[in-house]
């Protein structure tokens, strides 16, 4: 945000960052223990693996955030909108 500033000279008014919807906060969860299980076990990060271990440790993992209280920063959501002063 702040590179589009200087690239184009505008002032940042303000960021604001959309809290995570209350309907994917398991999915979050999910994420954070997938991503957990993956180092843990060494598997790569991949945005689409059907390999069985990668579906297993997806299986795992959507079961153990559902039964785990794992923290989500809810204020941090995919949406982050910024607000440009021309100068």
């Amino acid at each position: 945000m702040a590179y589009l500033a200087d690239r184009y000279g505008l002032d940042v008014i303000d960021i604001a960052h959309e809290p995570v919807a209350a309907y994917h906060v398991n999915w979050a969860k999910k994420i954070k223990v997938e991503d957990f299980l993956r180092r843990r076990l060494g598997l790569p990060r991949k945005l689409l693996d059907v390999m069985w271990p990668a579906r297993l440790v997806g299986l795992v993992s959507l079961v153990l955030a559902r039964l785990l209280p794992i923290p989500v920063r809810k204020d941090l959501g995919h949406t982050i909108t910024a607000v440009y002063r021309k100068r």
